[in-house]
């Protein structure tokens, strides 16, 4: 799968939310938020495959969330008030508990796994342009495309850059 970034947009909008966000986090929601404007960024700066954005049966950008969410609710209300859209769509938001149910995404949050599942879900999108964003240390090295970790009281990030590209 190949995904082409504006790079130094992508570096800019980076150090912007890392500036605007580089007090320590002390609470799940603030660290959902900047989570949050980082996945946005992310997807906006990501170029996927003409085919793909071009499909009629993907007239929105879908962002799946596999596992438990529980700001899930939170998510959704903050793209939908905030009017939000990438590339041109309006964001929509699925949920899976299931690995078999995965389909019809742009971009793929995997929330909690163990690494069986992740293997499987890895496999079972390996040949789809969906960008996938994890929040567990080490994840990356696993094959996903961008991982979210605490360190202290601060969200990193590291990109797989073999994945992705």
């Amino acid at each position: 799968m190949h995904f082409k970034t504006g790079f130094s947009t992508v570096i800019f909008w980076i150090l912007t939310v890392l500036f605007l966000f580089s007090a320590p986090l002390y609470c799940q929601k603030e660290s959902f938020i900047v989570k949050t404007a980082f996945v946005e960024k992310f997807a906006r700066f990501t170029k996927w495959p003409d085919e793909n954005l071009k499909s009629a049966e993907k007239l929105d950008f879908t962002i799946g969330i596999f596992g438990e969410y529980p700001l899930g609710g939170d998510i959704q209300k903050i793209y939908r008030n905030m009017k939000i859209r990438i590339k041109g769509r309006k964001t929509v938001f699925k949920y899976f508990k299931k690995v078999e149910e995965i389909d019809n995404i742009h971009m793929l949050i995997i929330r909690e796994n163990n690494d069986k599942e992740l293997k499987e879900i890895l496999s079972l999108i390996s040949n789809r342009p969906i960008l996938t964003v994890s929040e567990r240390k080490g994840n990356g090295s696993k094959g996903v495309h961008i991982n979210f970790f605490e360190k202290g009281s601060r969200i990193r990030f590291e990109i797989n850059e073999t994945a992705v590209h």
